[in-house]
């Protein structure tokens, strides 16, 4: 619930090496659903999370809704071409968000 509730000192989130997906504890839609209503975090890691197209658009959903994020690190997941198209397609959307690092994927 660090995510979720009024917290005014956590900048900073490193998820890496959660590895979402079925028999997994990481659990996606809580964390977009904590990430559209967050104002404090800055940066958030991802890497090696095994994050995938379909999980990509939760994410890019709540950061429609989410202006303090600035930074999301994505590196060595399973997205693809089609991930990185629904990204650009949303990003005027996403308020804060001023990088975004996505290298070792699986778009060519």
């Amino acid at each position: 619930n660090v995510v979720k509730h009024k917290n005014t000192s956590i900048q900073v989130l490193d998820l890496s090496y959660q590895h979402v997906g079925d028999g997994e504890n990481f659990d996606i839609n809580w964390l977009c659903s904590a990430l559209a209503k967050n104002t404090t975090l800055r940066v958030l890691d991802l890497d090696n999370d095994s994050i995938d197209d379909g999980h990509l658009a939760h994410i890019a959903a709540a950061l429609t809704e989410n202006s303090s994020l600035e930074e999301l690190m994505l590196n060595h997941n399973k997205i693809t071409g089609e991930g990185v198209s629904l990204l650009a397609a949303n990003f005027s959307k996403m308020k804060g968000l001023k990088k975004i690092s996505m290298y070792s994927n699986q778009f060519g």
